[in-house]
């Protein structure tokens, strides 16, 4: 293995057998040497051990009986955690709730002046229908006068695309 090489020359720590050296500068850590990079208490741990040993804690089991701590350290730890979630909760619902409420405001801000603009528009559109009224009732009867005597005087002509019969 790669990394086997490095316990020897100190990459991985002290407690793998060397002191802590970060890599030359230009150069990423391997894999394996990132997954190393977790500390605690002086120990490095797996990212699977660390995860192992969360899991552990917020599920309630008992890891401090295993370190000869309280036992009931790990459920109030495990109270607190939950109790920091439903908080957490709590603060987003009412910040969700915070924001609707301004959104309807901004909304019913904006939409008045939507309805302003409709009742503009419906004087505009009831001005124009009365000016065309008033232009049919003055023009209305000459209207008419010209469609009843273009439908009565009918006064045929040949197109000029027709040929002319010769008499």
């Amino acid at each position: 293995m790669a990394w086997m090489g490095r316990i020897s020359n100190g990459t991985l720590g002290p407690q793998l057998g060397g002191h802590h050296q970060h890599p030359p500068v230009g150069q990423q850590p391997s894999p394996v040497q990132s997954s190393y990079q977790l500390i605690h208490h002086g120990t490095l741990y797996r990212m699977e051990e660390l995860l192992l040993l969360m899991n552990r804690m917020l599920t309630g089991a008992s890891v401090c009986t295993k370190l000869g701590r309280n036992p009931n350290a790990a459920r109030h730890r495990t109270k607190r955690v939950k109790d920091a979630r439903s908080e957490a909760q709590k603060e987003i619902d009412e910040y969700r709730n915070k924001k609707e409420e301004e959104f309807k405001q901004f909304s019913t801000q904006h939409t008045s002046g939507n309805e302003q603009a409709e009742k503009d528009a419906g004087k505009e559109t009831d001005e124009k229908l009365k000016e065309i009224k008033s232009i049919g009732d003055k023009e209305g009867h000459t209207v008419v006068e010209n469609l009843l005597r273009a439908v009565t005087d009918v006064k045929p002509q040949v197109p000029d695309r027709v040929e002319q019969p010769v008499a």
